[in-house]
């Protein structure tokens, strides 16, 4: 048992319950980085599909052939 001079306030502790405390504090954390990690993948992932789904529409957007509003016109082609 682990116990500071007799001092008011002072605490005794067994061994095996600071072992035990230091092994939860551990664990705790442990479990806090792995939740983090996983909500940043998830978000990074949520952010690749949406850059990727809006340059689709991007694309779709400037390459489509039934949308001449939007497409150079020059002078010679008469439209």
């Amino acid at each position: 048992m682990l116990c500071v001079a007799d001092t008011p306030g002072s605490v005794c502790i067994y061994y095996g319950a600071i072992i035990g405390l230091a092994i939860a504090w551990i664990l705790l954390q442990f479990l806090i980085l792995v939740g983090c990690y996983l909500v940043v993948r998830e978000r990074f992932k949520k952010r690749i599909d949406d850059d990727s789904n809006s340059m689709q529409h991007k694309l779709q957007d400037d390459f489509n052939v039934f949308d001449n509003s939007r497409h150079v016109h020059w002078a010679d082609e008469g439209n």
